[in-house]
C-alpha cells in the first residue's frame, strides 16, 4: 500500500550529518511515509550509512548511482516513490517531529492548495539554534516570488502538480527548488504554515556558500523564464536589490569616527565634528547613508528646521535598520511590523526631542517617502550592520576608531543573513516609497 507522503533526501558526500537528518525523519509523529535516500555517486561512506537504515526500517529505501548532479538525483529518486505528497529534506538539515503531520493536514484540508511551506530555524555545525530563518518574514505572493525565494523550507507538494509542471528542470545546476516553486506557483495556491518545522544547517560546505555566483545566476535565469511564461517584460523592476541596480550619482562616501574627531564626506560635501556629539558611530553612519540619496537632509545644520529634518531622516532609517538587525541578525525580535512600529516610534521621538518640530510628522514622513532610494540604501545596509555588531559586542565601542570608504554601487553583503537582511530592508523601503495613501493624506501639508 502506497504511503501518503514520500520524502526524498538527495546526498553527495554528505556523511557528516546524514545520520542526524535520517533520524529526524524517522522521528516524525506520523508514521505513514516513505523516505527515499538517493546517493549521487558519493566518495565517502554516505551510501553505507543510508543502506544501514534501509535494512533496519522498511520505510527507508536507499539507492546509489554515478554522479549526475542534484537535479537529476531528485527526478530519479521521485521515480522510486509512491506517495501522493512529496517533500525534500537536505542531508545536512533536520525536520521537526511534527513537520510532516502538520503539512499533510494542510494539503488534506485545503484542496485548492498545491504546496505548503513552513518557517525554519538556522542552526550551526553543532546543531545549536542561532536565529529564525530570515526568509520566514517575507510575505508570500505569486508576484513576490519573482523577487525572493521565500518558500524556502520545509515544503510539501502534490505529486500530480509536480508531474503537471514537468518535474525538476535538469538544465539547472543550482536553484532547482526555486525554479520548481516558480512553476508550481503559476498553477496552484501556496500556503505558508508559520511554524518553524525545519532546521537549516549553515556551514562552510553549503551549496549557497560554495557556489554563490552560480546560485545567483541560476536564480536570475529561473526568474527570467518565469517572467517569459507570465508575459512580463524583462525590463521591469529588478528582481532583487542586489542585482541590476541603477548606478548612483554618488561617487564616494567616506566615514571616519573616533572619540575626538568625526569626519563624514559625500563626494565634495563634507561635515567635520570635533567629538562634541555623544551619539553612537552607527547613528552617525546612518546620516552618511541618508546622504547617498542626494535629496534628503542628512547633516546637522545651523538652521534649526534643517537640523530637525536631518535628524528625523536619520532616526527613521536607523529605526528600520535596528528592527531589521533584531529580527534577522540578532534574533531578538519576532515582529515583522517594521513600518507600523517605526511610524509609532517617530511620533514619540518628535514629541520628546523637538519642541516644536518645524513641520508635521506626516509632512516629514512624506518627504522621506519621496526622496528615499530603496536600492541604494539596501546595498549600504551591511556597512551599518558591521558597525552595529561591533557596538553590541564591545561596551566601550565609543572609545574605538571606525573608518569606512564606500560607494552606493558597492555590494558589501557577504553571507546569507546579510543578503536576506538587505533584501528585507529593500522591501520595507519600497513599501515606504510607494505608500500613496500616506502621501495623498498629507499633500496639504507640503
Amino acid at each position: 500500500m502506497a504511503a501518503i507522503a514520500s520524502l526524498i533526501m538527495p546526498m553527495y558526500n554528505g556523511s557528516r550529518y546524514l545520520s542526524l537528518a535520517i533520524e529526524s525523519v524517522l522521528a516524525q509523529t506520523t508514521r505513514d511515509f516513505e523516505l527515499v535516500i538517493w546517493d549521487d555517486g558519493s566518495e565517502d561512506e554516505s551510501f553505507s550509512i543510508a543502506l544501514d537504515y534501509a535494512q533496519r526500517d522498511p520505510r527507508v529505501k536507499a539507492f546509489t548511482t554515478e554522479h549526475k548532479g542534484h537535479a537529476a538525483s531528485l527526478n530519479a529518486a521521485t521515480a522510486h516513490t509512491s506517495g501522493r505528497y512529496i517533500g525534500w529534506v537536505d542531508c545536512d538539515d533536520l525536520l521537526a517531529p511534527t513537520a510532516l503531520e502538520e503539512t499533510i493536514l494542510v494539503l488534506d484540508w485545503h484542496s485548492n492548495v498545491g504546496l505548503v511551506y513552513t518557517d525554519y530555524i538556522v542552526i550551526d555545525e553543532q546543531g545549536i539554534e542561532r536565529k529564525p530563518g530570515g526568509r520566514c518574514a517575507i510575505p508570500y505572493s505569486k508576484e513576490g516570488l519573482l523577487e525572493s525565494f521565500m518558500t524556502f523550507h520545509f515544503r510539501l507538494f502534490r505529486r500530480s502538480l509536480f508531474e503537471q509542471v514537468g518535474r525538476v528542470d535538469e538544465t539547472f545546476e543550482c536553484a532547482v527548488d526555486y525554479d520548481l516553486c516558480l512553476r508550481l506557483s503559476e498553477i496552484t495556491e501556496f500556503m505558508h504554515l508559520k511554524k518553524p518545522l525545519y532546521y537549516y544547517r549553515s556551514h562552510a560546505d553549503n551549496v549557497s556558500h560554495q557556489k554563490r555566483e552560480r546560485q545567483n545566476s541560476c536564480s536570475l535565469r529561473a526568474v527570467s523564464q518565469a517572467k517569459q511564461r507570465r508575459g512580463l517584460s524583462e525590463t521591469s523592476e529588478p528582481t532583487s536589490p542586489v542585482s541590476q541596480v541603477e548606478p548612483s550619482q554618488v561617487k564616494a562616501l567616506k566615514f571616519y569616527w573616533s572619540p575626538s574627531r568625526q569626519f563624514f564626506a559625500c563626494d565634495d560635501v563634507y561635515y567635520e565634528n570635533q567629538g562634541s556629539t555623544p551619539t553612537d558611530p552607527s547613528h552617525d553612519l546612518v546620516h552618511l547613508i541618508v546622504a547617498a540619496n542626494g535629496g534628503l537632509a542628512w547633516l546637522p545644520q545651523k538652521e534649526r528646521s534643517l537640523a530637525c529634518l536631518a535628524e528625523y531622516n536619520a532616526v527613521f532609517l536607523e529605526t528600520i535598520f535596528n528592527k531589521t538587525c533584531d529580527l534577522m541578525s540578532f534574533g531578538t525580535s519576532s515582529s515583522t511590523e517594521l513600518l507600523v512600529e517605526t511610524l509609532d516610534y517617530m511620533k514619540w521621538f518628535v514629541e520628546q526631542h523637538f519642541s516644536p518640530f518645524p513641520m508635521s510628522t506626516e509632512a516629514a514622513y512624506s518627504q522621506f517617502c519621496r526622496q528615499i532610494d530603496p536600492f541604494i540604501v539596501s546595498r549600504l545596509f551591511p556597512y551599518y550592520l558591521s558597525v552595529k555588531r561591533y557596538e553590541k559586542e564591545h561596551s566601550n565601542h565609543r572609545e574605538s576608531e571606525y573608518q569606512l570608504s564606500f560607494t552606493a554601487t558597492d555590494q558589501p553583503a557577504t553571507d546569507e543573513s546579510e543578503w536576506l537582511a538587505q533584501w528585507f530592508i529593500y522591501q520595507q523601503l519600497k513599501a515606504v516609497k510607494f505608500d500613496q495613501h500616506v502621501l495623498e493624506a498629507v499633500e496639504a501639508d507640503l
